[in-house]
C-alpha cells in the first residue's frame, strides 16, 4: 500500500516575516476590516493573493509562500501577540507587591501591534484597573487642592483686614445714640472729662 506524503513547506524565517507584516501593514484597511459581507470577503481573498504573489517577487531565493500560507502565519501571529499582550498586562497589575515579570515577546511583536487595533488588544483603558495611577493622580489633586486652599486663605486675610479698616473708619465717625434719640438728628462727641460728658445737638 503506497501513501503519499503531504509536502510541507520550511517554517518562516524571520526576515520572511518582516517582509510579510510589512506587506500586511500596507493592506491592512482590507485584511484587518471586520465586515464578513461576500464582497469584502472576496476583496481579501484578492488581496491575500496580491500580498503572496508581492511577497514571492521580493524574495526569490527564498521559499515559495502561498495565500494561504501567509494568511495562516498572520493568524497565528496576531494569536500570539494578543496572548503575550494579555500576559504582560496581568504581570503589571496583579497584586501582591513586588515587581512583575517579564515576558518573553516574539521578535515581531512590535511590528504585529502596530497593524492591530490597540483596543482590541489591550482593551479599553480604566484609570482605577492599578494603584500607581490612582496614587499619582491623588497625589497631583491633593497639590492642587492645597494649592487653591492656600490662595483661599491669603484672599480672606486681605479681606478681613480690608473690613477691620473699615470698622474702624466707621466707629471714628460715629456719633453715640440713645433710644431716645431721633434718628434724623445728628450728635456730636466732645471729648471733655468724663465727670462732664455732655452731648449736644446741632
Amino acid at each position: 500500500m503506497s501513501t503519499s506524503a503531504k509536502s510541507r513547506c520550511p517554517r518562516f524565517e524571520n526576515a520572511e516575516k518582516e517582509m510579510v507584516f510589512e506587506l500586511i501593514s500596507k493592506y491592512k484597511h482590507i485584511v484587518e476590516n471586520k465586515k464578513t459581507d461576500a464582497v469584502t470577503n472576496e476583496e481579501k481573498r484578492k488581496t491575500w493573493t496580491q500580498i503572496a504573489a508581492e511577497f514571492n517577487s521580493m524574495c526569490p531565493a527564498m521559499h515559495y509562500r502561498s495565500a494561504e500560507s501567509i494568511s495562516k502565519l498572520w493568524k497565528n501571529s496576531k494569536k500570539i501577540a494578543r496572548q503575550q499582550a494579555g500576559q504582560e498586562r496581568q504581570e503589571r497589575i496583579k497584586t501582591g507587591g513586588g515587581s512583575a515579570d517579564i515576558i518573553k515577546k516574539d521578535e515581531n511583536y512590535d511590528s504585529i501591534i502596530s497593524i492591530l487595533n490597540e483596543k482590541t488588544v489591550f482593551g479599553l483603558t480604566n484609570p482605577f484597573d492599578a494603584d500607581k495611577n490612582i496614587k499619582s493622580e491623588t497625589s497631583e489633586n491633593q497639590a492642587m487642592s492645597e494649592t487653591n486652599d492656600d490662595e483661599e486663605i491669603i484672599e480672606l486675610v486681605i479681606e478681613d483686614s480690608d473690613l477691620h479698616e473699615n470698622c474702624n473708619t466707621e466707629n471714628e465717625e460715629a456719633v453715640p445714640t440713645t433710644s431716645s434719640t431721633p434718628t434724623t438728628a445728628k450728635r456730636v462727641y466732645e471729648n471733655v472729662p468724663e465727670e462732664n460728658t455732655t452731648w449736644k445737638k446741632i
